[in-house]
């Protein structure tokens, strides 16, 4: 059974892992900045935990142009763009 649920978390995290990677990186090519700094704006603002990671679950099924909308959305809110 515990072997069943680390199974689980590695592949919960390696798909928050890519989700992360595309949001950063489509949002990269929406904003026009380099995805380096998308990442740091988006650390640096909780919204990298709080919108693309702990609430995967959910966003993960959006579409591509509803997550860019709620991420650029976010970074206006919270003051990093």
């Amino acid at each position: 059974m515990q072997r069943k649920n680390c199974n689980e978390k590695i592949a919960m995290s390696a798909n928050v892992l890519e989700f992360s990677t595309y949001c950063i990186g489509n949002l990269s090519e929406v904003l026009h900045i380099n995805q380096s700094d998308v990442y740091r704006r988006l650390v640096s603002s909780g919204i990298l935990k709080d919108y693309v990671m702990d609430a995967y679950d959910v966003t993960h099924t959006y579409s591509k142009a509803s997550i860019m909308q709620d991420l650029s959305d976010l970074m206006k809110l919270r003051g990093v763009l």
